[in-house]
């Protein structure tokens, strides 16, 4: 067997240098949905162009409703340093204080190891702590130019919470031809 042999026996080096990767549903889950979603990674990371603020990034992976399945949603939450895109100090602030509550709640439904510990959680703390632990998370959807996704707003228990799809943005309709007045029909 080669290397290039395809688990359904096809030769992978058979593309005539073309080939699109499958990419499945990339419309964003609709707006206002709640999912049950899993944390798949936590650890802080910089943004690249900055290393000198640091975020908690959290890598979650949807477990429900069917269609959303392995669907990822990730979230940056400030909570030690400002978000270096938002220039005014006191809306700075109130990102961070809110994303601390983010933090704190999401902890909170996985036990409260991270609050119980008191400081600021390393890689592992945030590991250990949050992931592949079910919550309830309520998506809200982005668009800027040609990109769209997903965010999420609030967090909640998966015991108390209820796994609902919100109804999609009706597709953009095209506007009716105008009508022609000067057309062959006598009426």
């Amino acid at each position: 067997m080669s290397f290039w042999n395809t688990s359904d026996g096809e030769l992978a080096t058979q593309t005539g240098g073309n080939y699109e990767a499958p990419t499945g549903n990339s419309e964003p889950i609709p707006d206002n949905s709640s999912v049950k979603a899993v944390i798949s990674s936590a650890q802080w990371k910089s943004p690249r162009d900055n290393d000198s603020v640091e975020y908690v990034e959290l890598e979650w992976q949807v477990v429900e409703p069917a269609e959303y399945v392995n669907r990822k949603i990730w979230q940056k939450l400030f909570v030690d340093d400002f978000d270096p895109k938002v220039a005014d100090p006191v809306k700075a602030q109130r990102k961070t204080d809110n994303h601390k509550r983010m933090l704190a709640a999401i902890d909170a439904n996985a036990g409260g190891k991270l609050a119980k510990k008191g400081v600021r959680p390393t890689d592992s703390d945030l590991a250990l702590a949050l992931m592949q632990r079910p919550m309830i998370i309520k998506v809200k959807t982005w668009e800027t130019g040609d990109a769209k996704g997903n965010w999420i707003c609030a967090v909640n228990s998966a015991k108390s919470g209820t796994v609902s799809v919100g109804q999609a943005a009706a597709p953009k309709k095209a506007a009716a031809p105008a009508a022609d007045l000067d057309d062959d029909i006598p009426f």
